[in-house]
């Protein structure tokens, strides 16, 4: 088949599989098998596939039809304006998760700030803060060594690994050992009995670990506004990603351990996606 063809019949798979976005999937696919972009597939669209890339092309779109998530098949996701690799063993970064990143890099008033990235998953918080704060030294911890592989891997792809440290942690009974003038989290927060409800693509693929936030959705929450008071320096910040009906739960957490001028900041759609807070002696 020619590439025009092919589009054709992967959107409508997709589309009968009850792919949200089938066109833009299939586009995706056939650039990650013909190993080209999208304005090629313009370019050339009456242009003959050959035989083994059709094959690849096939075999990516069943996994789609089948519900995988688009970056698990492509194998990255963008985030930060930077291109992040992903695996099953990792939550795909969500471009909610930008505001916390950005209010952490211009709120940042310190010079070589020490940050924490607890929950770290693919390091996407992390190593963009590496990244976007020159001088800064981050510590990524997560109890998933698959994650922190994962971790590790980014900050290498992005040149930044010298300055990160990586640290296997179960945060809920053990506590990273140094002082942090920033300590960052978008730690699991949704109620066990509600993963099994969610989309397919996200309770099927997605690691159930780094979703389920106790019978709650507060359990990191309310353990680590206990014990980060402690892991960080004078007039340091923390800062939670939390779901779109948490932060007035969460902000009160932190308020009754200790920390001020707690609030929330709202994303792009306007919910309330960021709780952060200062300690002051």
């Amino acid at each position: 088949m020619v590439i025009k063809q092919l589009l054709q019949y992967g959107t409508k798979l997709l589309s009968d599989s009850g792919t949200n976005t089938p066109k833009l999937d299939a586009s995706l696919l056939l650039c990650h098998a013909l190993k080209k972009d999208r304005s090629y597939l313009i370019i050339h669209h009456m242009q003959n596939v050959e035989e083994h890339d059709e094959k690849e092309f096939m075999s990516l779109l069943q996994k789609r039809a089948d519900g995988m998530p688009i970056a698990y098949i492509l194998g990255k996701k963008e985030f930060m304006s930077l291109e992040f690799e992903v695996n099953e063993n990792v939550l795909i970064p969500r471009a909610d998760t930008e505001t916390l990143c950005e209010y952490i890099i211009e709120n940042n008033d310190k010079k070589s700030p020490q940050i924490a990235d607890i929950c770290c998953g693919s390091g996407a918080i992390g190593v963009s803060l590496a990244i976007y704060i020159k001088d800064s030294h981050v510590t990524l911890a997560d109890i998933s060594e698959g994650a922190l592989e994962m971790a590790q891997k980014n900050a290498k792809k992005h040149g930044v690994y010298e300055r990160c440290a990586f640290e296997k942690v179960d945060i809920l009974s053990e506590n990273l050992n140094e002082k942090y003038d920033i300590i960052v989290s978008n730690p699991p927060y949704i109620e066990s009995e509600v993963i099994d409800t969610l989309e397919r693509d996200v309770k099927d693929f997605e690691p159930r670990l780094a979703l389920d936030g106790g019978e709650d959705g507060f359990v990191f929450y309310n353990h680590l506004s206990k014990v980060c008071y402690d892991m960080l320096k004078d007039d340091g910040i923390i800062a939670f990603e939390v779901g779109h009906t948490q932060s007035q739960t969460v902000e009160k957490m932190l308020s009754d351990n200790g920390f001020c001028d707690v609030k929330s900041i709202c994303d792009l759609a306007n919910i309330k996606r960021v709780v952060c807070a200062v300690k002051r002696i």
